[in-house]
């Protein structure tokens, strides 16, 4: 503020001059008592001080500066009236509204009169607290000139008010290095005052300039201008970030908020814009976007409890920073597990970490909310009543508390009355502490009848104390149904689990079983393009979501549920760059972002033919060579762990796999070499996995990797110290690294448990030419393994995987966890066809579909049920029942059952498997076989549709047979589709495939006669 006050302070000259007599003290002496009438030849000044007597000589007077002549000894805090304002807003865009407030003071009199010079050309208002609207852009000067006593006083204030002109751009590069920082004055919104701070630190923290946050707006320079304006019309939460120049005043970059919350959000887009080094900061254009979320929710579950992989080592400081980093990309509300195990990780108790957490919430002015299940008896007063007290002791400690989400089941086994009651019980005690605040339950958990109950209950009541439903992983039901049968009046949030990859809500599709068994759970596990159609498949039903999180693994997954939360049509590859320029740097954002897309690309189904992983992997690693000083960032870590970890497994998967060729063809000469030899050196050749590693280089530097990620963010890779992660199949990617991604552990185990007791060299040489023929179907048969995407040719999809990708209403690929048990044939013993599975969820039939069948051959279904749901299932033949299963014991359960002729007299048969106990169904393999009763190599159906004995192999009869005389024997005609007693039927195949099928056919039929022997005995066996 300028104020013209002191006559010392003024260096005008002075204009004319006055008599002592003649002059305003005199007069102003006199009019208020200082001079008595009687003209005492002394007179007082205003502020009291005695002149003396009257000199002849004149007194200078300031007249153009001095609206109040004081005496020379007077100073500034002597005056009667110190003009002062304030405004509820300075910065804006037009038509921008501010109320004006006086703060003058007095010490005299009064003041009787006020007059405001807005600086816009219009007539001066005289009201105390004026109202004034800015219609068009400019800086502009507010003057206040109070009346006291008669005597003006003036106080002015230049580019007071600010207002953006959203029509004058700069060009090209936007410099920000020498930026100021400026906010509006007073006390602001909590999201408002804390998106200033968010900018200058996140700048400094990159750049190291040390951008100055200000409410005085500069002359000159560069500026950034962040303020809330309401009536924008650009909708809750949404901002308008742009810039303009009009090449003489300062270059303005305005980040105006429709509310506090949309100034926080515009500084995170600008900050996501931002291209920076150090010393460096600069747009490489003027931005100009007007936005708003599409979804008033975006959240994330942290829960600080034992079972999270990183949240639980961290400090208050580090959450701070997550939650930050959070909101810079669109969140806007944080969920805590306040009631859960401690953890030795833990640098603060679970409560000191919630009272943080909720606080550091508060202070961005975003939502926080708690996840506190009924995982108890709530039939049990005690506890009942222990529960509802801890419970108001954590609202009570909590600054803010926006959502209580209750959980129906898991965990919980309650009754859906019993879980209501409880849930209005704890939205009574909340609205003591926190009357804003809301409870929230979800069904999981809850079986068909306990759905048709509660629905029932909130159709019926609709209680007026629950705000909302919540949809998350084991709901026994669409989103879609569950939209449906939930009164209107209740939001939907969405609780999707982005932090697994398999055994969850949203498994990763068509993995491979070895990165399955390997990576498991958690490892780092970025999926844009699978999370970004998840999110805009459901959001449309929800009111937004709060993400399931269990560690900092799945980030790249929160920030593309947060953008697209913001806006569902959100490009993928723009919000993959957004972050590797905020993160990583704008040198290497767009490698970053096609670096991250190939990463979920090795995911995508065999890795033995994904060659990509090696060229992803080489992407990666000179990405690291680039970037050295990136090594300390937990992002760039993980990001690298997984490109080498990928890499390390598939080299591992194509070097085992060959060691079980070979193994087996060892196995192939125990006829020969007796079978004790054969196993022995089948053996050998298992065990050069880990006696010759592969890619060494690639294991070591995993575990650099997995070192750093500890020290970084306490990323538990393993349960062996110091990492000691709460189980093996959470975050332990370092445990599982080396585990056995071929049949090594069955084969051991088969080897020493079933082969090697029995008695007599023939019962073992059966059972090793069994096992080498486990999967053979026989002629005209045919084989599923179930869970294995390139071995599963008649297993039905029943929906796309972009309308369903939880599988709720479909057919998915599901992992045995082997929880690193290689005793054990359900678990990490079994063959990997038993440690894969195609699996249904609630009570949705599990199919296998085949066509080209023939309708005059017997058939008959074996089946390998295998899973963790120990599932009880009902097998039926189009619609026919074929007979019910028992609960699988401790080794794979297999069923054999006679299909009906009438179920392939179309030539088409669906198999189908039926839940009846169990979360749903769960097959590992089918057979489908035709009998074969000599072992010729041609089914009983055939021989006798053209007149040749079923149980004679030899001669005419059997597979080098020749009825017709036409050069093609049995075997070939079958494999043709030809009649063997015509000799002008020629086979279906072409030339080529005639004279290779032939070359082959004395093998064949040698190896179908000797398998025809043997092929029961693995099945015996087990």
């Amino acid at each position: 503020m300028v104020e013209h006050r002191q006559l010392g302070a003024c260096r005008e000259k002075p204009r004319r001059t006055y008599s002592a007599i003649a002059s305003p003290f005199e007069r102003a002496a006199r009019q208020k008592g200082g001079m008595s009438s009687t003209a005492s030849r002394a007179i007082m000044c205003r502020c009291g001080h005695r002149l003396g007597p009257m000199r002849k000589r004149p007194m200078r007077v300031w007249a153009r500066c001095a609206l109040v002549v004081w005496c020379a000894c007077a100073a500034a805090d002597e005056k009667s009236a110190t003009p002062s304002f304030t405004a509820d807003t300075t910065l804006g865009q037009a038509p921008l509204t501010v109320t004006f407030a006086d703060t003058s003071t007095t010490s005299g009199g009064p003041i009787t009169a006020w007059s405001w010079d807005f600086g816009d050309g219009t007539p001066v208002s005289s009201a105390q607290n004026p109202t004034h609207t800015y219609t068009a852009p400019g800086s502009f000067t507010v003057t206040l000139t109070v009346t006291e006593g008669g005597t003006p006083y003036a106080v002015s204030t230049p580019r007071f008010v600010n207002v953006a002109n959203t029509s004058q751009p700069p060009p090209g590069i936007v410099s920000l290095t020498s930026a100021v920082v400026v906010q509006r004055s007073g006390t602001l919104p909590k999201s408002e005052a804390k998106a200033a701070v968010v900018l200058a630190e996140e700048i400094q923290d990159r750049t190291g300039l040390n951008w100055p946050v200000t409410t005085a707006f500069p002359a000159s320079g560069t500026v950034i201008a962040i303020t809330s304006q309401t009536g924008l019309g650009i909708g809750a939460e949404g901002y308008h970030l742009f810039a303009q120049s009009d090449g003489v005043g300062p270059t303005i970059v305005w980040v105006i908020g429709e509310d506090a919350r949309g100034a926080l959000y515009g500084v995170g887009k600008l900050l996501r814009s931002i291209e920076w080094a150090n010393g460096v900061a600069q747009l490489p254009q003027a931005p100009n976007i007007i936005t708003a979320p599409a979804y008033p929710l975006r959240g994330h579950q942290l829960g600080y409890r034992n079972t999270a992989n990183t949240y639980d080592g961290w400090s208050v400081a580090q959450y701070e920073q997550y939650i930050r980093e959070l909101v810079i990309f669109g969140a806007n509300a944080i969920e805590n597990i306040p009631f859960d195990s401690p953890s030795p990780h833990f640098p603060i108790t679970a409560a000191q970490m919630n009272q943080a957490v909720s606080a550091i919430c508060d202070d961005y002015g975003i939502q926080y909310w708690v996840w506190t299940p009924a995982n108890f008896d709530l039939n049990n007063a005690t506890l009942r009543a222990q529960a509802l007290a801890d419970h108001a002791a954590l609202y009570q400690d909590c600054a803010r508390l926006d959502g209580v989400f209750v959980p129906g089941g898991d965990p919980g086994s309650n009754s859906p009355l019993l879980v209501l009651d409880y849930v209005q019980d704890l939205h009574d005690t909340l609205a003591t502490y926190h009357p804003n605040g809301g409870v929230w339950l979800s069904n999981q958990g809850f079986e068909h009848t306990a759905n048709d109950t509660l629905f029932d209950e909130l159709q019926s009541q609709q209680p007026a104390w629950l705000v909302g439903m919540v949809y998350g992983p084991w709901t026994w039901m669409t989103l879609d149904e569950m939209r449906t049968r939930t009164p209107g009046q209740y939001p939907i949030r969405h609780y999707p689990d982005i932090t697994h990859n398999v055994r969850c809500q949203y498994p990763v599709p068509e993995w491979d079983q070895a990165l399955a068994h390997t990576q498991n759970r958690e490892a780092s596990n970025p999926r844009p393009e699978d999370h970004a159609a998840i999110h805009n498949r459901f959001a449309p039903l929800t009111n937004g979501f709060i993400a399931y999180s269990d560690g900092a693994h799945d980030d790249v997954n929160k920030q593309i549920w947060s953008m697209r939360g913001w806006d569902p049509g959100a490009n993928i590859d723009d919000i993959l760059h957004d972050y590797g320029r905020f993160f990583f740097g704008a040198d290497v954002a767009s490698d970053v972002a096609s670096g991250i897309r190939n990463l979920e690309r090795n995911w995508r189904g065999p890795l033995v033919s994904n060659t990509g992983v090696n060229s992803t992997f080489n992407q990666w690693t000179t990405l690291e060579t680039q970037k050295p000083g990136l090594a300390g960032n937990w992002r760039w870590q993980f990001l690298l762990l997984r490109a080498y970890y990928d890499r390390y497994i598939r080299a591992r998967v194509i070097n085992e796999n060959g060691l079980q060729q070979q193994a087996r063809a060892v196995l192939e000469t125990a006829p020969s070499i007796g079978a004790n030899n054969a196993m022995n050196n089948a053996t050998a050749i298992f065990n050069m996995a880990t006696a010759n590693p592969v890619r060494t280089d690639l294991r070591d530097r995993i575990e650099d990797l997995c070192v750093d990620l500890f020290a970084s963010i306490h990323y538990q890779s393993s349960v062996n110290a110091p990492y000691v992660a709460s189980g093996l199949e959470r975050s332990c990617v370092l445990d599982l690294v080396d585990w056995s991604v071929n049949d090594r552990h069955f084969y051991e185990y088969w080897f020493t448990n079933v082969i090697a007791p029995m008695a007599t060299q023939g019962e073992k040489l059966d059972a090793i030419e069994a096992l080498l023929n486990w999967e053979d179907p026989g002629p005209a048969g045919y084989y599923d393994d179930l869970g294995n995407s390139s071995k599963q040719p008649h297993r039905v999809q029943q929906e796309p995987y972009d309308l369903d990708p939880g599988y709720v209403e479909s057919t998915q690929n599901e992992f045995v966890w082997h929880n690193g048990v290689t005793t054990n044939l359900r678990q990490g013993a079994g063959l990997r066809s038993w440690q894969d599975q195609a699996q249904t969820l609630y009570g949705q039939p599990l199919e296998l579909r085949y066509t080209g069948l023939q309708a005059d051959a017997a058939y008959t279904v074996r089946a390998t049920y295998l899973g963790r749901f120990n599932a009880v299932m009902t097998a039926r033949a189009d619609g026919d029942v074929l007979g019910t299963s028992g609960v699988p014991g401790s080794a794979p359960y297999q069923v054999q059952y006679t299909i009906p002729s009438s179920a392939v007299v179309d030539g088409e048969l669906v198999l189908s498997f039926d839940r009846v106990s169990g979360r749903g169904c769960q097959v590992a393999e089918v057979w489908l076989t035709t009998p074969d009763s000599d072992s010729d190599g041609l089914p009983d159906y055939w021989e006798l549709r053209y007149g040749l004995a079923i149980d004679d192999a030899a001669g005419v009869n059997g597979a080098m047979g020749d009825p017709d005389g036409d050069g093609l024997s049995n075997l070939l005609e079958f494999q043709g589709n030809s009649d063997p007693t015509d000799p002008n039927s020629p086979p279906n195949l072409p030339v080529a495939g005639v004279v290779a099928l032939a070359a082959c056919v004395t093998m064949i039929a040698v190896a179908h006669t000797v398998r025809g022997r043997r092929r029961g005995s693995l099945r015996r066996a087990a």
